[in-house]
């Protein structure tokens, strides 16, 4: 087995451990949360709730053994049709 496909099938399997243990969250609402891992990053994306469900994922995710660093592209998503810059508008 050469390096890259043991780089690949390392971060496959991270990438599965780490959605899983999203999922299994009791806290953290993550049905909108998609995962990407390359070599050991970890890239979150998609949509969460609350500033606080985007902070925890973050967290837990540093938290497992294998990941070297943790992106995010979540975007806190408060209400359907209402954005962060909505709030405290006053049309």
């Amino acid at each position: 087995m050469d390096l890259e496909s043991s780089e690949n099938r390392y971060d496959r399997e991270l990438g599965t451990a780490v959605k899983e243990i999203l999922r299994n969250s009791r806290y953290l609402d993550s049905k909108d949360i998609s995962v990407e891992v390359d070599d050991g990053r970890v890239t979150l994306m998609g949509t969460v709730p609350s500033e606080l469900d985007r902070n925890y994922a973050l967290e837990v995710v540093e938290l497992i053994n294998g990941v070297r660093e943790v992106h995010s592209e979540l975007i806190v998503k408060l209400n359907p049709g209402i954005l962060p810059t909505d709030i405290g508008r006053q049309d």
